[in-house]
């Protein structure tokens, strides 16, 4: 994953610097309004691109949560998430107990996005809640949405991105449990003791 987001930092992001700079060029040379007109919204387009890449490019690099913490960054991720438009999505924090250490913090910030991108991809919700607690020495992250649920067990156990958080989970040593019911939405809890 940080290689990945060196990629997209040092080479996509060059490319689409470059891509502007001819949109500009080609808006310097036009006389045309109309024209003008198109390439302005070219380079909007290219800047909300630019933009999208580099959050892609943080979010994937591990290092950023050691410099912006767990809470941090899951609020980053509701602004992305907000951001796109498809759903509502809000953070609720309880709690005031220490801070997650570097490591497990980055597992827990994983498995929310991989619970978070099931969510944009097959519940249909319209509004997404992601609660993080944190009392004593333990951390809970709750992640739940309004969409069509599932009733079988199997047609989320068996995916990849299940397999991926439950691993994440058993390698904290944490409790990962999902209950859905059909219509009724998906929650979607760690537990995690001794942070």
């Amino acid at each position: 994953m940080n290689q990945l987001s060196k990629e997209i930092h040092d080479n996509l992001n060059q490319l689409l610097g470059l891509t502007q700079a001819n949109v500009y060029m080609l808006r310097d040379k036009t006389e045309k309004p109309d024209d003008k007109a198109v390439l302005d919204n070219i380079n909007d387009l290219l800047t909300h691109v630019v933009t999208d890449l580099q959050n892609l490019s943080h979010s994937l690099n591990g290092s950023f949560i050691n410099n912006l913490g767990l809470a941090e960054a899951l609020r980053n991720e509701v602004g992305y998430i907000n951001a796109t438009k498809k759903l509502l999505c809000k953070l609720e924090e309880e709690g005031d107990g220490p801070e997650i250490a570097e490591d497990k913090g980055l597992l827990v910030f994983r498995i929310a996005q991989e619970a978070i991108n099931n969510v944009l991809k097959h519940a249909h919700a319209t509004e997404l809640t992601i609660k993080l607690k944190k009392e004593n020495h333990e951390l809970q992250l709750i992640i739940s949405d309004n969409g069509i649920g599932f009733d079988d067990a199997d047609t989320i156990i068996g995916g990849i991105g299940f397999i991926n958080m439950h691993q994440r989970a058993q390698v904290l040593q944490a409790r990962l449990e999902i209950i859905s019911k059909r219509n009724n939405g998906t929650q979607i809890s760690l537990t995690l003791v001794n942070v």
